[in-house]
């Protein structure tokens, strides 16, 4: 019979206690010697912890729902939050305490469920093999170029900062999707950098026929607004569909967002459709094409 605890709580470490006992009294159920017990709640208070201090941006208020549960043979902590966008294959958390007694620490990106931190124990066999953190990429005028695999994250996040959680292609929250996407050439894809630093991103997106293609996922973080980087960004997609001499190009302008729609104007594009979607738990941007 499998037993399960769900708790919620603020970013705030004031709470961190209350994940802890969740934790350890789950853990207890599931039959761990008292010593097992207190490091998977240290070690899950490590990860919760983590997410504090680097999910969310300062001063931003945000929940953490951690999901306890005990199966015949499998313990396992989920810890779901909407904070920033972050690429594992990069740069996963060190927790260096949690790698020390867990046997699978997995992290997800779900789109608009936000992200997923897996933390999981066998109940019959509690040997465990740690893998070295991967360093994080380091970071430092405005250049536009395509993208390289490993900012698909830094595409992410600049959506996150520009939108939140509201960006209405889920798939941007996703850096395996984007990366896939980018390797199979259905997202011709441009960032604009200064040094390291990704400052936005705008693609080509196809779908069935390789003649059209959409302009989509074009945003900039916003404190970077000011610098034309969406004009640059604009441009430079535009110019790829003319030198791969499409049949034809779509967008979508936002209806509450005049800057987007001025934007396909300047390019000659014209309006052919108003989507209209069902209203979604997160508030969505509904475009005009």
């Amino acid at each position: 019979m499998k037993q399960q605890v769900q708790v919620t709580i603020p970013n705030d470490p004031a709470f961190l206690g209350i994940a802890r006992s969740a934790v350890s009294r789950t853990a207890c159920l599931a039959g761990f010697p008292a010593g097992t017990i207190r490091e998977i709640a240290l070690g899950a208070e490590e990860a919760v912890l983590w997410i504090i201090d680097h999910a969310f941006p300062p001063n931003t208020e945000g929940e953490i729902t951690l999901t306890c549960s005990n199966t015949a043979d499998r313990f396992e902590v989920r810890i779901v939050e909407h904070g920033i966008p972050f690429d594992p294959e990069i740069a996963p958390p060190a927790l260096p305490r949690c790698r020390a007694v867990m046997d699978q620490i997995a992290f997800t990106n779900r789109g608009w469920a936000g992200k997923e931190t897996l933390l999981a124990k066998d109940c019959r066999e509690p040997t465990h093999s740690s893998r070295p953190p991967v360093p994080p990429a380091s970071s430092g005028s405005a250049l536009i170029r395509p993208t390289l695999l490993d900012e698909a994250v830094e595409i992410s996040r600049c959506a996150y900062f520009g939108y939140g959680y509201s960006y209405g292609y889920e798939k941007v929250y996703r850096p395996d999707v984007l990366k896939a996407l980018i390797r199979s050439a259905d997202l011709i894809s441009f960032v604009a950098v200064d040094g390291d630093t990704v400052l936005g991103h705008a693609g080509l997106l196809f779908y069935d026929d390789p003649g059209v293609a959409e302009i989509a996922l074009g945003f900039v973080n916003p404190p970077y607004r000011s610098r034309r980087v969406f004009s640059d960004l604009m441009a430079t997609v535009v110019a790829e569909a003319e030198r791969r001499h499409l049949t034809a190009l779509s967008g979508q302008a936002v209806c509450t967002h005049l800057y987007s729609q001025r934007s396909a104007r300047t390019f000659g594009m014209g309006e052919c459709a108003l989507l209209l979607l069902p209203l979604h738990p997160a508030p969505v941007h509904r475009d005009s094409r």
